[in-house]
Order: structure tokens, then C-alpha cells, then sequence
């Protein structure tokens, strides 16, 4: 298979199954609002918040080292894959109780308290779980069918086993079902790719990954602070039920990370060997239509998902959550904001300057303690979006100072500025010709649409150079795709 197939197919497959994978993903979270109501929902939120901060501090920042050095390295596999998987296992027995403790604090009642031990159990399976592995070897299908193999037996659960307000703690059963069966297919999927399964105790091999990881695993956890504070501070000081209307609105925003997310770990393995090259032509080949495509595409789905909230909030929810229309519309702006900060972060990364990404998420959660606990506290959920629009745009800031300063200039606000304009005009005149929310959304798409081909007419062209850049980002000694060792 040539390279350039492989990287749309690897494309294709990782967008086309997260997608796929989120879709039954709010198919299960809008069947678990209606079922549980704001307070059971809170409940859930809450457990998922302390899951991912604790599955982030597990991951201690070895996926994007892994992956990284199999894209440069892949006959190191072997080695990697043993150090990781006990650098994480390691984690995990210290992370898994400490979890579980930490749900008397936040949880309403014993339900709730349990629902968090059964989030913190699904974590021993991230030893096992290789999507960083099979990211690095260019095995994009791989990691999608797994995604959505998980997405998929958790949903399937929660219809099984949740039937009413007193079903709170079967949430937590599927978690560790859909967890363990991922851990499972990644197992089987590296047997099968390297025709044997071993895992050397190499102390040396784990101090290392730990050193060089740190700095970026400490970068996520404070990256996960700055995103679920807000919804801790709202556990504590205003109950579930806020929580329930806060992380409606949340849930749907980081979905739409999650293909920001998607969107740059396909793109990373092209960023490092652009970077390698040392030719800053080749890597702002790469790098300048991306910022252009992502401001058109993150504040157009801003405005027009904005227009749509409140239809979205009801219709997907139920009634009783009708309230969470304020804050998704404010969050729905962290969306460009968090992409486009995304080239940043992750160039500093493929730089080996993984401090940098720490200064940044820093920033972010100080703003988000700063301003958050005042603003949560007199708006609510409302005050708890517009906390997290805020810190988004210090991380960005922070993130592309350093980036300019230390690694390869990059664009700024001058991608932003035709789409903002154009987004202002499509949304006046939505709200001018019709108070039908659904026709002015369907408007402003037609505006949006046709006026960014009329202000911006490299816009394909920006599209066509993206995709010709990455087809030749891993030309180098990846003519075939990489093979890795049986595991001795």
C-alpha cells in the first residue's frame, strides 16, 4: 500500500470510528439524562470528572512518548511497550484507591460513593490498553474499531442494566465491563500483529519513561483540573442537580474536543518528521493551512451550534435541562479556542518540550481557580462555561508564546479574523430574517457556508495543500508499514 493511501486511510478510519464512537456515546448519555434525571446524571459526571483526572495521571504523559518513538523508531517497540505497560500498572495501584477514597468527598450519598469505586476499578486496565502503540505504528483502524468497541459495550450496558433513578451504580458496572474488553482487544490485537506477547521487568527502561514523561503527564493532569474543577466546585457548594445541568452541556463539549483530539494525533507522527527535517518550509506546509481550515470549521460550528442549543439541550436531554442552554453556548466558543491552541502544544511536544505544554495547562488552572470559584459561585453552570472559555484562551496563549519563542513560529489571530467576521454576519442575519431556532441554524449554515468560499477562495486550495502535506509528512523509511519484533 502506498503511503499516501495509508495516511487517508488511517485518516478515514480514525475520524469515521470516533465519530461513529461518539455518536453512540450521546445516544447512551442522553438515555442515562432522561433515565436519572439532573442529580442522578450529576452523579455520573462527577465520576467520570475524578476517572479522567486519574486516568490521565496514570497515563502519565507515556502515550504521546510511545507513540512519538515508535513514529522515529518502530523496532523499539518491544521495549516500550514492556516499559510502559509496567510504568502504568505502577500508577494504577496507587491512583485506583486513592480514587475511590476521594468519592466520600463529592458523591451525595452511597450510591454515588460506589458509582466512583467502580469508575476508579476500570483503571487497571490501562496497562493494557496500546492505542498510543498502535498510533505510532500508523495502525489508525486499529485504534478506531477499539474506540468503538468500547463506546459500544458501555452503551449496550447502560440499556441492559439501567432502568430507573435507583439503576445509579449499573452506570459504573458497564464503565468496567467497556473498559476491560478494550484492554482485551488491544491484548489479542498485539498478539496478532507481533505473533507473541511478553513484558520484560526492565527497572532502567520504566525510571526512563517516567523522566521523560512526567513533564507532560503533569501537563494533562493539570489540563484535567482546569476542565473538571468546575465541575467539583460545583459538586461541593451547589449538589448534583447543578452538576446534572453543567455537565450536559460539558459532555457534548468534549466530545467535540475529542475530535480536535483526533484530529491532532493523526497529524502528529507528519508534525515530527516535518520537524526533523529542520526545514521550516516543509513544516509551515503543514502547519499554516491546518490553522486556516480548523478557525473556518471550529467557529462555524460555534455560531451555528450556538443558534441550535437550546433545540440540541431539550431534544437530546429532555425538558428538565432546558437550562443547560447558556452554558453549552458558551462552551461551544472553547471549541476553536482549544483546537487551533492544539498546533501549539502539540509541536512543543514533537520538540521534546513537554515543560512548556506543563507551563501552559498551569496557567490555565490557575485562571480556573482564579476566576471560576467567584463565577461558579454567583452564575452557576453558566459561571463554570465561561470559566472554562477562559482558561482555554490563557493555555492558548501561553502554549503559542512559548512555541514562537523556543521551537518555530507559528500563526496567531490572523486565521481567526475573516471567519469571525463572517460568523457575526451569518448569525445577524439568522436572527433578523426568522425566530424559527431551527431555521435560523439551517440559515446561518448557508450564509456561513457560501460567504467563507467568497471571502476565503484558497479555501480548498488550503484543504488540497493540508492533505498533499500529509501524504509525503512520512515518506521517509515508511515506504512499507513498519513491523515490529515477536517480543523477545
Amino acid at each position: 500500500m502506498s503511503q499516501s493511501t495509508r495516511i487517508i486511510r488511517n485518516f478515514v478510519a480514525l475520524s469515521g470510528g470516533e465519530a461513529l464512537g461518539r455518536l453512540v456515546s450521546f445516544i447512551g448519555f442522553a438515555y442515562l439524562a432522561r433515565t436519572l434525571a439532573p442529580a442522578g446524571y450529576g452523579a455520573v459526571e462527577i465520576a467520570t470528572a475524578l476517572s479522567m483526572f486519574f486516568t490521565i495521571a496514570v497515563e502519565m504523559g507515556t502515550g504521546a512518548i510511545g507513540a512519538r518513538d515508535i513514529a522515529i523508531k518502530p523496532e523499539n517497540a518491544d521495549d516500550l511497550v514492556s516499559d510502559i505497560f509496567l510504568t502504568r500498572a505502577i500508577l494504577a495501584c496507587i491512583a485506583v484507591p486513592l480514587m475511590g477514597w476521594m468519592g466520600r468527598f463529592f458523591a451525595d450519598d452511597p450510591s454515588g460513593e460506589q458509582l466512583v469505586r467502580l469508575y476508579a476499578l476500570a483503571i487497571l486496565a490501562l496497562p493494557a490498553t496500546y492505542r498510543w502503540l498502535f498510533q505510532g505504528l500508523e495502525r489508525m483502524p486499529i485504534v478506531a474499531f477499539g474506540q468503538f468497541l468500547r463506546t459500544t459495550v458501555f452503551v449496550v450496558g447502560l440499556f441492559l442494566m439501567v432502568h430507573s433513578t435507583d439503576d445509579l451504580v449499573a452506570v459504573g458496572r458497564a464503565e468496567v465491563a467497556a473498559a476491560t474488553l478494550l484492554a482485551l482487544f488491544f491484548v489479542v490485537a498485539r498478539v496478532r500483529l507481533t505473533h507473541g506477547f511478553r513484558i520484560r521487568i526492565r527497572a532502567r527502561g520504566v525510571g526512563r519513561i517516567f523522566a521523560r514523561g512526567w513533564w507532560l503527564g503533569l501537563s494533562q493532569i493539570v489540563w484535567a483540573l482546569t476542565q473538571y474543577v468546575p465541575t467539583l466546585i460545583l459538586a461541593v457548594y451547589l449538589g448534583t442537580y447543578a452538576v446534572g445541568l453543567y455537565g450536559a452541556a460539558h459532555r457534548v463539549v468534549l466530545s467535540l474536543f475529542a475530535l480536535g483530539w483526533l484530529y491532532h494525533f493523526n497529524l502528529f507522527p507528519a508534525v515530527v518528521r516535518r520537524m526533523q527535517t529542520g526545514s521550516e518550509d516543509n513544516f509551515d506546509a503543514l502547519v499554516r493551512p491546518s490553522f486556516r481550515i480548523v478557525a473556518w470549521g471550529g467557529i462555524g460550528l460555534a455560531t451555528i451550534g450556538g443558534l441550535l442549543a437550546g433545540i440540541f439541550c431539550t431534544t437530546l436531554y429532555g425538558n428538565e435541562f432546558a437550562a443547560a442552554t447558556i452554558p453549552l453556548q458558551l462552551m461551544l466558543w472553547t471549541v476553536p479556542v482549544h483546537v487551533v491552541s492544539g498546533h501549539a502544544r502539540w509541536v512543543l511536544i514533537a520538540a521534546d518540550r513537554q515543560g512548556f505544554v506543563l507551563a501552559a495547562q498551569s496557567a490555565g488552572a490557575l485562571a480556573t481557580v482564579v476566576v471560576g470559584w467567584p463565577a461558579i459561585l454567583i452564575f452557576g453552570a453558566s459561571g463554570a462555561a465561561a470559566t472554562m472559555l477562559i482558561a482555554s484562551l490563557v493555555v492558548w496563549l501561553v502554549a503559542h508564546f512559548f512555541t514562537v519563542r523556543r521551537v518555530r513560529p507559528l500563526p496567531f489571530f490572523g486565521p481567526f479574523v475573516r471567519p469571525l467576521l463572517v460568523a457575526a454576519f451569518s448569525c445577524a442575519s439568522a436572527l433578523l430574517i426568522t425566530d424559527d431556532p431551527m431555521l435560523r441554524g439551517l440559515i446561518a449554515l448557508v450564509v456561513y457556508g457560501f460567504c467563507a468560499l467568497l471571502v476565503d477562495r484558497a479555501l480548498i486550495d488550503h484543504a488540497r495543500t493540508l492533505l498533499a502535506a500529509l501524504r509525503t509528512a512520512s515518506s521517509t523509511g515508511q515506504e512499507t508499514s513498519p513491523r515490529i519484533g515477536n517480543g523477545g
